[in-house]
């Protein structure tokens, strides 16, 4: 995993970051990215996670905001926009997608794979030769353990096809859901993806303003670019 921070990590106990997702998520790895040893704050989405800042329940707030294969996260731009917290830093995450399954299962046994919206966006090559099922899914993790646990907790049918059922995740779920990887770098390309994330919290410390006008300046360049071809 590479990780670029816009300003340097460092060690935070005692601060609270909020963010969307449960152990293994991508917004974790950002998080620790810039504030190693934290106290984590997973959310169920980034609205709950803005909130959480907002309302004092946590200190910062970390939100993907763009992904240089599966484009930019609208809904959260719409998100940051309707809330008053201030960007103080960012961070870029590379991570190479794998497939994951349960132990024993085969890539060629698979006939469906579960995946977030950009997960599957940006695995379009290698799925569609695989021909297996597409599902959408809000959060891979939590995927994963349905994949071990059995349960059918959502109006996807896990049940009795779990040895046919993969899962698009980092290789850290592998050890946190006991899967095993059934194949590596899935994603298009051939050196990963890279999600940016802002760093949100209520007051504006930390980073320079000049720091922060890059930041709008960055912003204001994706707005304009799609412009161009209309």
């Amino acid at each position: 995993m590479l990780v670029v921070t816009q300003f340097p990590p460092f060690p935070s106990p005692h601060l609270k970051v909020a963010y969307k997702g449960i152990i293994g998520a991508c917004s974790e790895e950002a998080v620790l990215a810039v504030y190693p040893g934290c106290q984590l704050d997973p959310c169920e989405t980034s609205e709950n996670a803005v909130q959480a800042v907002e309302s004092h329940g946590a200190d910062r707030v970390v939100i993907p905001i763009e992904n240089s294969l599966g484009g930019s996260f609208v809904e959260n731009y719409d998100l940051i926009n309707s809330h008053q917290l201030h960007i103080v830093g960012e961070v870029e995450v590379s991570t190479k997608f794998c497939l994951l399954a349960r132990p024993g299962v085969k890539l060629e046994q698979l006939e469906r794979v579960l995946g977030h919206p950009q997960a599957l966006g940006q695995t379009k090559t290698f799925l569609g030769n695989l021909g297996v099922e597409k599902d959408i899914v809000i959060d891979d993790p939590y995927y994963a353990q349905l994949i071990l646990s059995y349960k059918e907790e959502t109006d996807l049918v896990i049940g009795t096809a779990e040895d046919h059922t993969g899962v698009i995740g980092s290789e850290k779920a592998v050890g946190l859901y006991t899967l095993h990887v059934v194949a590596r770098g899935i994603q298009d390309g051939n050196k990963g993806s890279i999600t940016r994330f802002w760093i949100l919290a209520r007051q504006m410390t930390g980073p320079s303003k000049r720091a922060l006008y890059s930041l709008c300046e960055k912003a204001l360049k994706m707005c304009i670019k799609p412009l161009q071809y209309l």
